[in-house]
């Protein structure tokens, strides 16, 4: 947020002659960091306007970031509660690698921080954990890196329905079902999973498309579940079923396409899953407001946050103290040149990029004060020229200024590597492991009791059972039974006394089906022609 937000409400109604606000003490007391966690936050942040910069050139707009930044900082220091906590702060300065060239990356350094830290406390697995990705992208590469090393995590934020090779394949085939000339489906779902296990004939699209008439895309997406064996594939299990659930809430929508199904799964979002991990992978903004014993900031951007890119629309507020001051004049981004020519226009891109630059300062102050004993911070050596302040030269520069790279020991760090031998106050030891559970005693019967149902068109006598069974991929069969019955049926108008249908080239199964209902009188009368006038209502 804006600190200036709070400097305007006072100004506007702390004037002679209404009843002041009174201004509270700075919250500058951390209840929940250590010392040294508190200690590494100010040598970032405490001194800004001094910190060594890369080359002139940045001077003047480091300067108003840095003086706006200061005129609102006040050094943290711990709490009563916290003073004697013990704790550890480390600073990582990676090689920067060069295009193609292998090496350490920020994510991999990550994995094996965790890894050595597994292997060192004890009770690892009882400590919170959080590794504070910049994005989506970046934290979803964190848990697939540590999935490879057999560490279990959770990912905090939200993930794509379609994050897997799967669930695209099958959108692919529901757009060729509709459009049997869109060749670039056709090629999706022959490169992908699907190859081999449907077919793409004019026949199979036909059959499909018959099937999603009837049974709408979640009985689509249950029939190509069933013909798929996916026991070596939880991933794709888990995002499959969710498809099913999406299709069946999309079915309900009337004269729906293939296009809109399409674009309602690609809106999808999964929610984070609990998987009983003590390791939390989330971004930094959602990491507001929580707290973790060791935060591990594996990387933080490589884009620059004094670059000379600009916003869409300039917004201009006027100079006036409210605390929402209106909006003066708003304009679409020229060209730059058009910018550099008129002094307003250079002004306002000047503004905006500072205040792009203070957001991602404040940024980093959250993620930094969300660890309890322990942080570490993991960046990378800056290049040999930039244009721009990135945050991982803002940390370097403010904790260890010309540190050399190093892949494996850190480059700067303070307080006690051995932090998690000191138990906090009120705190106890950790409980040894339970013992394993022993499965001997429990239940053996299935937890539901098996279904009981009879087909109607095999077994003319009742029955009961779960609905949702007839709804399972097991009932396709019986399913296109019926259907074939209910085409024979409609080719039927009025049978004269004795008259015998011809349904010629007709499936056997069916055809004896129909022909024995039409042998019950109560049956026959229904096609028997009436005497008078009829009106004919015929089913669309």
């Amino acid at each position: 947020g804006d600190p200036r937000l709070f400097r305007r409400i006072l100004a506007k109604y702390n004037r002679p002659g209404h009843v002041a606000i009174e201004v509270a003490a700075p919250l500058v007391q951390s209840w929940r960091s250590s010392p040294v966690v508190l200690d590494a936050v100010n040598r970032v942040f405490g001194n800004l306007p001094a910190m060594p910069l890369p080359h002139d050139e940045l001077a003047s707009d480091w300067a108003a970031i840095a003086g706006r930044w200061a005129a609102d900082w006040q050094p943290h220091e711990a709490a009563e509660k916290n003073r004697k906590l013990a704790g550890h702060a480390a600073l990582h300065v990676l090689p920067r690698l060069k295009p193609d060239e292998a090496g350490p990356t920020s994510v991999s350094r990550a994995v094996d921080l965790v890894a050595e830290l597994r292997q060192t406390i004890p009770n690892f697995d009882r400590l919170s954990v959080a590794i504070l990705a910049r994005g989506n992208d970046q934290g979803l590469a964190l848990l697939d890196a540590l999935a490879e090393r057999k560490i279990r995590a959770v990912w905090a934020g939200n993930s794509p329905l379609l994050d897997n090779a799967l669930l695209p394949a099958i959108l692919s085939l529901a757009r060729l079902v509709e459009h049997p000339g869109d060749t670039l489906a056709r090629r999706h779902v022959e490169m992908s999973p699907l190859a081999g296990n449907v077919a793409l004939t004019p026949a199979g699209l036909a059959a499909f498309a018959r099937l999603i008439r009837e049974q709408g895309y979640a009985g689509f997406a249950a029939r190509l579940a069933a013909t798929l064996d996916l026991s070596r594939a939880p991933l794709e299990q888990a995002r499959l079923r969710t498809l099913m659930a999406v299709a069946a809430e999309f079915d309900r929508q009337p004269g729906a396409t293939a296009l809109q199904f399409v674009s309602f799964v690609q809106a999808q979002e999964i929610p984070a899953e609990e998987t009983g991990s003590n390791i939390q992978i989330l971004t930094m903004h959602k990491a507001k407001g929580l707290e973790y014993d060791l935060v591990i900031l594996p990387a933080l951007g490589d884009k620059g946050i004094t670059s000379k890119g600009k916003n869409p629309l300039l917004v201009h507020e006027a100079d006036r103290p409210d605390p929402s001051p209106p909006v003066d004049w708003i304009l679409s981004s020229p060209e730059t040149p058009v910018i550099e020519a008129e002094s307003p226009l250079v002004a306002q891109l000047d503004a905006d990029r500072q205040g792009k630059a203070l957001e991602e300062l404040r940024l980093l102050y959250v993620a930094m004060t969300r660890a309890k004993r322990a942080l570490h911070l993991i960046t990378t050596a800056p290049p040999d020229k930039t244009e721009s302040l990135r945050l991982d030269l803002i940390v370097q520069n403010t904790l260890a200024p010309g540190a050399a790279p190093d892949a494996e020991k850190p480059a700067w760090q303070a307080g006690d590597p051995d932090w998690w031998k000191q138990q906090p106050g009120g705190e106890t030891s950790a409980l040894p492991p339970c013992a394993p559970l022993d499965s001997a005693p429990l239940p053996q019967e299935p937890a539901e009791r098996p279904v009981e149902a009879h087909i109607a068109s095999q077994e003319h006598g009742p029955g009961h059972g779960k609905a949702g069974w007839f709804f399972r991929p097991e009932g396709a069969e019986a399913r296109d039974l019926g259907t074939r019955v209910h085409a024979l049926f409609e080719q039927l108008e009025w049978l004269a006394s004795g008259q015998k249908p011809a349904f010629k080239d007709a499936d056997p199964d069916a055809r004896r089906l129909v022909e024995a209902a039409l042998a019950r009188p109560a049956v026959r009368a229904l096609f028997a022609a009436p005497s008078g006038p009829v009106e004919l209502l015929r089913e669309q």
